[in-house]
């Protein structure tokens, strides 16, 4: 009886112990603070369980205790930590509202592998910037914004990253530039269009440093840089912004040739919202430039409309559209380097009309297994009509499916692409012809974890193009060639493999290597024109170029009470075959032609310390950064040598050793901003520059040490409103970044942006 009697209680203990362990559920949904947006796959620990949001940002968790501290974390943004008390009541959802993160060392970026990862865990080097660097540095255009970046230089508007590129004409970009994960260069010339950028809503701006044509194609042979736009918050905003530009006077006065100083003012309004299942987001800009340079003008319109509309807590339909005019003048080369420096060479004078429309479907899904599909689409038309027989009209229609699956059990994700892009140009400045051209491509990517501290990712992509011109004659000095028709078609293959290994908490060694592929364009091929005592004549037999690049880094992130800091140190190398260059003609004197000058080699150093304090309201920011490279000929042969001003085996437009640092301090509304640019004599150029351009080669005689530029701001943010004073080149250098046109002298400039919806906010 007693031994039953035990058996009871025991069992009624265990019974009543069991019963009080897993009874609460815990539930809710993770959101954006700004924008109000679910975040998928945002991580959820409590009570030592962990589980991920799903596609409509709520997570659900059975949890033995009454009292949990619940942890939330996404990349990209502050984590959540709060203890919670259960039972929930009936149909209660605990809302876990996120902020994005300031810190320098919690960057999120997708253009390394088109997923979203922390920065120090890419296989290759890349570079953040923010919205806030964007507005601090009182740029109108993109191109400029790109100057503060480490390792990269803009030449004439060609992006140059690591000196894989120099000066070629404004055609044939080795960097490719992406808009919100769309190819965004024109493709006849395969040339950025700067002012389709619209920068006063750019949200984050990446670059990739390093060969990227596996995910990205012809044309990212050097790199990528990728805008991403600003999405809509929870609350509707109108914002406006003015900009004015004042030009000083060059310190050597016989230089100036204006009686009023030139000046350049801009001014924009955008408006965005969230109204029930859409998404809106609406701008105008407008910019008048009367420049230092004389002649040199500019009228210019954008507008721009951007829906995403929620088919589904799965599925929404995007559509972007962009619309920009121009009415421009500049000259291609001054009239000497003295009293004329700042005045056109004769016949150089380019002026221009110019029109741009875009339009971009996208459809974005996730099926049933959280498998992600993307359907995008462009239209793209652009119009030059220029003086000087260089009017060009092209039109590109492209489309492209990728696909994404993530593999949790495995920590791995693959990406499948398939694009396919058409063009059909007609060019009074391509040998007065209409030529077409195709570009087809698959591609594969896998990406996987191991060990928790191991990450790789391999790649492999092919690459179909194909460009169709018809016969046509071209005139040298009154004397007509003949170019027949043809029809040139290839396909390449190239590969990509990346290690990260992360050493220690905050130490990460990668590596990377991969193949390039470059395609020639129609303007490298197929220019024909005259600027001043400059002649560009056709290529027709011109090659694709090829190569690869790799990089070994190392990065050591350290995190304080209110101190985070970073350092990284890069050494990479690359070779290139077949490369294209514009240089001296062996087949006409005096003139001009892309040409294949064979195979190069570049190696060097790119290294960077960043820090960031936050000491209760005061925030300092500080980024030094210095490169160097050793561009060569792997053959340096004496054609090459007589085309160039230097008899040393370096590669022509491109600067050895660069360093540039920012600091930026912020305090109760206050902002100081302070930034520096060095480049290093450029070395070698086309000796036809000098030939037959005055006082190239004086002014390049007096200015061999390079040139250093200083830059700052002050800026005060109240509310609604904030207010920026910019003096750049501070010192008012006198340099060129590109022979015979000079840069702008000291110039200040005063930026007034407003939230004029901040009454209704």
């Amino acid at each position: 009886m007693k031994k039953a009697f035990l058996f009871i209680i025991v069992l009624c203990s265990g019974l009543s112990a069991l019963k009080g362990q897993i009874d609460y559920v815990l539930s809710g949904v993770v959101k954006d603070t700004e924008t109000g947006e679910v975040l998928l796959s945002a991580t959820v620990e409590a009570c030592n369980l962990v589980t991920v949001t799903d596609l409509e940002g709520k997570f659900n968790l059975t949890v033995g205790q009454k009292s949990c501290t619940l942890v939330v974390r996404y990349l990209g943004y502050e984590s959540f930590q709060e203890v919670i008390d259960l039972p929930q009541e009936d149909g209660e959802e605990f809302i876990v509202f996120l902020s994005p993160s300031s810190n320098i060392l919690d960057q999120a970026v997708i253009t390394a592998n088109k997923f979203q990862q922390r920065k120090a865990e890419s296989t290759v080097s890349l570079e953040v910037i923010k919205s806030d660097l964007v507005s601090n540095s009182n740029k109108p255009s993109a191109d400029e914004v790109l100057d503060l970046v480490p390792g990269v230089d803009v030449i004439d508007g060609q992006a140059n990253i690591r000196g894989g590129a120099g000066f070629s004409y404004g055609a044939g970009s080795r960097v490719l530039l992406v808009l919100d994960e769309m190819p965004a260069l024109q493709y006849d010339g395969g040339n950025a269009r700067w002012d389709d950028i619209a920068i006063e809503n750019i949200q984050q701006i990446e670059v990739l440093k390093g060969a990227s044509s596996v995910l990205y194609g012809s044309s990212a042979l050097n790199g990528v840089i990728h805008f991403t736009s600003a999405e809509p918050s929870k609350v509707p905003k109108t914002k406006a912004g003015f900009l004015y530009r004042h030009y000083m006077a060059p310190d050597d006065i016989r230089r100036q040739w204006w009686e009023q100083a030139p000046f350049e003012w801009s001014s924009y309004l955008t408006h965005a919202r969230k109204w029930k299942k859409l998404d809106l987001t609406a701008g105008l800009f407008y910019n008048q430039l009367d420049s230092y340079n004389q002649f040199t003008t500019e009228q210019r319109g954008r507008a721009y409309l951007r829906l995403k509309y929620k088919l589904s807590p799965s599925m929404y339909l995007s559509l972007n559209t962009d619309y920009n005019i121009a009415d421009n003048s500049a000259f291609f080369y001054w009239g000497n380097a003295l009293r004329k420096s700042f005045q056109p060479g004769d016949n150089t004078i380019t002026t221009s009309k110019i029109s741009r429309f875009k339009i971009d479907p996208v459809l974005n899904w996730y099926d049933a297994k959280k498998n992600k599909h993307s359907l995008k689409a462009r239209w793209y038309s652009a119009n030059s009509i220029n003086n000087n027989q260089q009017t060009v009209k092209s039109d590109f229609q492209y489309a492209a499916y990728n696909f994404r699956s993530s593999f949790e059990s495995w920590d791995a994700s693959l990406i499948v692409g398939l694009e396919g892009l058409a063009n059909q140009t007609d060019a009074e400045l391509y040998s007065n012809a209409r030529y077409t051209g195709y570009n087809a491509a698959s591609f594969i990517q896998w990406n996987q974890t191991i060990w928790n501290s191991l990450r790789y990712v391999i790649g492999l992509r092919y690459e179909l193009n194909a460009l169709y011109n018809p016969d046509f004659e071209y005139l040298v000095d009154g004397i007509a060639y003949q170019v027949e028709a043809n029809n040139v078609t290839e396909a390449k293959p190239v590969f990509r493999f990346g290690l990260n290994y992360q050493l220690a908490k905050g130490s990460y060694i990668r590596s990377s290597i991969g193949q390039a592929y470059r395609y020639p364009t129609i303007a490298e091929k197929f220019t024909s024109t005259v600027a001043g005592g400059l002649t560009i004549i056709p290529n027709p037999n011109l090659e694709s170029e090829t190569g690869w690049s790799s990089e070994l880094g190392i990065r050591q992130e350290m995190k304080f009470d209110f101190l985070s800091m970073f350092i990284d140190a890069a050494v990479f190398y690359s070779r290139y075959n077949n490369m294209m260059e514009f240089t001296l003609s062996d087949r006409f004197l005096g003139g001009f032609e892309a040409r294949n000058v064979g195979n190069t080699v570049l190696w060097g150093l790119d290294n960077s310390l960043g820090m960031q304090w936050d000491i209760g309201a005061l925030k300092i920011q500080a980024l030094i950064a210095y490169t160097f490279v050793d561009p060569r000929y792997a053959n340096f042969t004496e054609d090459i040598k007589l085309s160039a001003t230097s008899e040393e085996n370096i590669l022509k437009y491109r600067y050895r050793h660069s360093f540039k640092s920012q600091l930026n301090i912020e305090l109760w509304g206050v902002s100081f901003w302070l930034n520096q640019r060095y480049n290093s004599h450029m070395v070698s150029i086309d000796r036809n520059f000098e030939q037959y351009i005055s006082g190239i080669a004086d002014f390049r005689n007096n200015f061999d040490t390079g040139y250093n530029v200083l830059n700052a701001q002050v800026s005060y943010k109240y509310k609604f409103m904030r207010i920026a004073l910019n003096m750049d080149n501070l010192r008012n250098t006198l340099y060129t970044e590109r022979p015979a046109l000079l840069e702008a002298p000291r110039n200040l400039s005063i930026r007034l942006e407003f939230d004029i919806s901040h009454k209704t906010n």
